[in-house]
């Protein structure tokens, strides 16, 4: 099966932590892991481990272990998240998404306030 990594007769689940994401500050934003997969035991459940990579400020991230956990951010600017999944055997490779943050009054980053 195509993009399924075997390590000692094990197959690794695979992480999807799905599209990037637009939202503006104070907005709900959702990110979603449902594509994540594990090839060898499809009906198994896997387990969820989100966690925030980079961005100009930490943010609470609200079920960090479930397939869509939520946040609402305070700072624009570019957030990456990571999701990791388990299906009680082995981990899978990090997966990420990107979260693109607008100030609230639906300006743009990196523009330049002066041009018009």
């Amino acid at each position: 099966m195509a993009g399924t990594i075997v390590l000692e007769g094990l197959s690794v689940p695979i992480a999807n932590a799905g599209a990037n994401r637009e939202g503006e500050v104070g907005d709900l934003v959702v990110l979603d892991g449902r594509r994540s997969y594990a090839p060898a035991s499809p009906q198994k459940p896997l387990s969820y481990v989100w966690s925030q990579l980079s961005g100009p400020a930490t943010v609470t991230l609200t079920g960090v272990t479930t397939v869509s956990p939520s946040l609402t951010p305070s700072v624009p600017g570019v957030y990456v998240f990571s999701l990791v999944v388990s299906d009680d055997n082995v981990r899978s490779t990090p997966s990420t998404v990107q979260v693109n943050v607008l100030p609230a009054d639906g300006g743009c980053l990196g523009c330049n306030p002066f041009s018009k």
